[in-house]
C-alpha cells in the first residue's frame, strides 16, 4: 500500500490515480499552506522572477540560483518559512 498526500490543484484531481491497485490519496483541505510548506518557499522563489522580463532562459535561471543560493544560505529565513509548530512537535518525537 502507498499514501500519497496531494494539494487540491486541478492536476491532481483526474481519476486516473484511482486505478491503481493500493494506492491511498489523501487531498489536503484548500487554502492550507500550513500543511504543505512548500508552498510558502515557492512562493518566495517566484518573487525573484516575478514582474521581471529576462533576455533569455539563462537569465532567468539565474535569477532563480541565486535565489535559491541565498535561501539555503540562510537558515533563520528558511525556519520562517517552512517550520511550523506542527512540524517541529513532529520532528520532536522522532529525535
Amino acid at each position: 500500500m502507498v499514501v500519497l498526500v496531494w494539494d487540491n490543484a486541478p492536476c491532481h484531481r483526474p481519476l486516473i490515480h484511482r486505478t491503481i491497485p493500493g494506492l491511498i490519496v489523501l487531498f489536503l483541505p484548500p487554502y492550507s499552506p500550513e500543511l504543505n510548506p512548500a508552498e510558502r518557499f515557492f512562493e518566495e522563489l517566484r518573487k525573484s522572477t516575478a514582474n521581471r522580463i529576462f533576455k533569455s532562459i539563462e537569465e532567468q535561471e539565474k535569477a532563480i540560483e541565486e535565489k535559491l543560493n541565498a535561501l539555503a544560505k540562510d537558515r533563520t529565513a528558511m525556519k520562517q518559512l517552512l517550520e511550523y509548530e506542527w512540524i517541529k512537535k513532529q520532528a520532536e518525537r522522532v529525535n
